[in-house]
């Protein structure tokens, strides 16, 4: 009859040698979390990228899905896989706080765990190959959850008032220009809890924030007019890049991007580049001017009476409904799109 003490000994053997046969084996079991890659999962354990494609039967351009069970090929691996769970571990030289310290581990280090123990210590040894002793407290047996991404808004329609809570009641911390990014901490309703670029941590109502700096504004469009000119139309941000143009002064152009202090605009010819920033500013609706303005507008329209089709033209040889626009505006001194799509959001509704 075996005594209930020497059969929790068996077990233990059968487990270490279960244990032991699995590290100097085959796969560690890796549940693939939301947003992981096959390049961080491949770092996280110390392994190739190639040899987890080949352990698992994938190649290059397989797709992993939150919950996958990955095989980590860990055959080479001198241990199993322990993560530091904090910042600053010291990696000693012998069990003991007061020995000489060899490296210090980060927070989600992977080092592999040599089966030793002594004093509350426990023997690792480090991806690059150094071995020493940390506390076994300090180690995980799983691996770190994935840092959250850190998701950054831009304010589209300001300056955006920053306020101490979330609702108009809270008093306002501080004014966003236009374009600044901001970090997004939470939401809460219609309010979106932000780090400012200035660092103060407040709430701002989320229609005034957008995914990029230049995020259409619902029923507007972003345009600016040409005050210094000729201005220089480029191929890129920047004096080193060539001139596709000019833009004369008063032009006045659909702004598609930004970088630095330079703007990316759509010309009313439909060519697109790069203009300095000082050299443009706010700009006024074209369909401002009252009846007289309007009167002007519709008798310049009907000398093209007759007028053949033709796509993408704006001359008195042939052009298309834009074409017909952007000529008579032209004729104004008044610079519109040449495109039916940036027509409609410059455009103001009217009633039928």
């Amino acid at each position: 009859m075996v005594r209930p003490k020497s059969r929790r000994l068996g077990w233990l053997w059968l487990l270490a040698v279960a244990v032991s046969g699995w590290a100097s084996g085959r796969f560690y079991i890796h549940i693939v979390r939301p947003g992981e890659s096959l390049r961080e999962v491949a770092e996280l354990y110390g392994v190739s990228v190639e040899d987890l494609l080949g352990a698992n039967g994938m190649d290059e351009g397989s797709v992993l899905l939150p919950g996958q069970r990955l095989k980590v090929p860990l055959s080479k691996a001198p241990g199993l896989p322990r993560w530091a769970k904090r910042d600053s571990i010291p990696l000693l030289a012998r069990p003991g706080r007061g020995a000489p310290r060899v490296d210090i581990l980060r927070r989600g280090e992977l080092v592999f765990f040599l089966g030793e123990k002594r004093e509350g210590f426990a023997k690792v040894k480090t991806v690059k190959g150094k071995e020493g002793w940390v506390e076994a407290l300090s180690l995980s047996d799983k691996p770190p959850s994935p840092a959250p991404k850190r998701q950054v808004r831009y304010v589209i329609d300001g300056p955006a008032r920053l306020r101490k809570g979330p609702g108009f009641e809270h008093g306002v911390i501080a004014l966003i220009p236009e374009g600044a990014a901001v970090r997004l901490l939470g939401v809460r309703g219609q309010w979106a809890e932000v780090v400012s670029p200035g660092g103060k941590v407040g709430w701002v109502h989320r229609k005034l924030l957008g995914d990029s700096p230049l995020s259409a504004k619902r029923g507007s469009s972003r345009f600016v007019t040409v005050r210094r000119g000729p201005a220089r139309l480029r191929e890129g941000p920047g004096t080193k890049h060539r001139i596709l143009g000019l833009l004369p002064v008063g032009a006045r152009v659909e702004v598609v991007g930004k970088s630095g202090s330079w703007v990316k605009v759509r010309a009313p010819d439909g060519k697109v580049g790069w203009v300095a920033g000082w050299l443009v500013g706010p700009s006024k609706s074209p369909y401002k001017g009252g009846e007289e303005l309007g009167r002007k507008i519709v008798a310049l329209a009907m000398r093209y009476l007759g007028v053949r089709y033709r796509r993408g033209g704006a001359t008195s040889r042939g052009m298309d409904c834009s074409g017909l626009v952007y000529r008579v505006f032209s004729l104004l001194g008044r610079s519109v799109p040449h495109r039916s799509s940036a027509l409609y959001r410059l455009g103001r509704p009217v009633s039928k």
